[in-house]
């Protein structure tokens, strides 16, 4: 095997082991899904000099022609997918199809046997249009778009992809066009390199189409996973105690039953041991590892429950309630837990209004997520308090009850549905909280 056979067959590992990764990472995004093909379909090419030496010219001369017509399908298909301009089913059905007219059409001006041999000026031509409409549309959706950190993605995959698109279709298509002997690779592979390079460096600070390298893990997660297990062992030991006072004090009440005195202490020790037991179960309740059953679920119909539930206190307190709701998104999360923790952050937001004032309930639908917030214009945080609420037993309120897990537990269940929280906060001008979720798709969305 020569050298160059060699180098191919690395290039090959190289975009096939990066598809896998793509794909597998979120199988169930079409952009991910049509990512993975286009980086299959420019992964093949590397094979076809090694398996036309080996003896396998009609094989290689197939793999070719599927390298070079389904490449600038595949990376079109991908644009269109990833800049979401395929929303409805019909238009994502013409999208895949229509484009997909040319490659099966190239086949009349093609010869696999006994030498390869294809119309390259022809393939230039659509095939160029592809290119130029895939790039044209990563560039404009990272130019429109308005969501900061969504903007920051776009702009990451542009930069990955734009000029090695540019690179391939003017070394490939147009230098095979000019010289069908053309030896693109060489300068081909300078801007693979180029593109995996980026890719990887970028993946190990923000995500790159959902693939990020965590040299670091989450922060918070050893103190919930230590909180967690101390909370279970405080629990187990503290029932088995509470369990053995509870049957001395009855039996030691049917032995002492003309003695008001003692039976006065044994009431009080009844009404501590309820008290303290009552105590460690709410605290292993917030702190046991969750298990959630995700299903699409309703954010408006949520957000209605939890007002219900705290109708009277709210209204107590005189505190005002207004919603922005869209009733027709969804989210994948486990309703039962959502519904806990928006309790939760209901519940810390009327005790940061101790005068009254109004909590705001928005439900943003963006591109690729759906953010519930929940606005107060309560006491507000300082920055110090702020950096801290997530933390397992941290409170900033002084009352006896309050064990500082409401928001940990808020910050778990985001987590397990794959979502994110973020808290926003200044003395004196209230806090935000927001959950952010990944938007759910249709059927036929999942489907694309």
């Amino acid at each position: 095997m020569g050298e160059d056979d060699q180098r191919m067959l690395y290039y090959f590992a190289a975009l096939l082991a990066t598809a896998a990764v793509v794909w597998f990472v979120q199988p169930r995004r079409a952009a991910n899904r049509w990512a993975g093909l286009f980086l299959t379909s420019a992964a093949i090419g590397g094979t076809t000099d090694w398996l036309s030496d080996s003896g396998w010219v009609l094989v290689a001369g197939v793999i070719q022609y599927l390298n070079l017509t389904l490449t600038p399908y595949t990376v079109l298909v991908f644009a269109l997918v990833y800049c979401e301009r395929l929303r409805t089913p019909a238009q994502r059905t013409a999208g895949k199809l229509i484009p997909l007219l040319p490659v099966v059409g190239m086949a009349g001006w093609t010869t696999f046997a006994p030498a390869f041999q294809m119309n390259y000026t022809l393939l230039a031509v659509w095939a160029g249009a592809y290119y130029a409409v895939a790039c044209y549309l990563l560039i404009g959706a990272w130019v429109r778009e308005t969501d900061r950190h969504i903007r920051r993605g776009r702009g990451i995959t542009a930069l990955i992809m734009t000029p090695t698109l540019l690179a391939v279709f003017g070394l490939i298509y147009v230098g095979l066009a000019i010289d069908p002997a053309f030896a693109f690779f060489g300068y081909v592979s300078i801007f693979v390199t180029y593109s995996l390079g980026i890719a990887l460096l970028f993946s190990f600070v923000y995500s790159v189409l959902g693939v990020r390298v965590r040299v670091e893990s989450d922060p918070l997660e050893p103190a919930l996973q230590a909180a967690s297990s101390g909370a279970s062992m405080l629990n187990h030991t503290i029932k088995n105690e509470l369990g053995k006072i509870a049957i001395s004090t009855a039996n030691l009440r049917r032995e002492l039953k003309e003695h008001e005195a003692a039976e006065d202490h044994l009431r009080i020790i009844a009404a501590s041991s309820e008290h303290m037991l009552a105590m460690v179960s709410r605290i292993h309740g917030q702190m046991k590892e969750l298990t959630l059953r995700l299903e699409p679920c309703s954010p408006a119909h949520i957000i209605d429950e939890v007002i219900l539930a705290h109708r009277e206190r709210l209204a107590a307190a005189d505190i005002r309630i207004v919603q922005s709701v869209d009733a027709e998104v969804l989210v994948l999360t486990d309703p039962v837990h959502l519904r806990e923790a928006c309790g939760n952050i209901v519940s810390n937001s009327m005790e940061a209004m101790p005068d009254g004032g109004e909590l705001r309930i928005a439900v943003e639908i963006g591109r690729r997520q759906v953010r519930i917030r929940f606005t107060d214009t309560g006491i507000g945080l300082a920055p110090a308090q702020a950096a801290r609420v997530f933390e397992p037993f941290y409170s900033t309120k002084g009352s006896n009850d309050n064990y500082g897990l409401g928001l940990s537990y808020v910050y778990r269940v985001m987590a397990k549905s794959g979502g994110s929280v973020q808290l926003a906060s200044e003395p004196g001008r209230g806090t935000t909280v927001t959950l952010s979720f990944p938007r759910t798709r249709t059927r036929e969305e999942e489907a694309s």
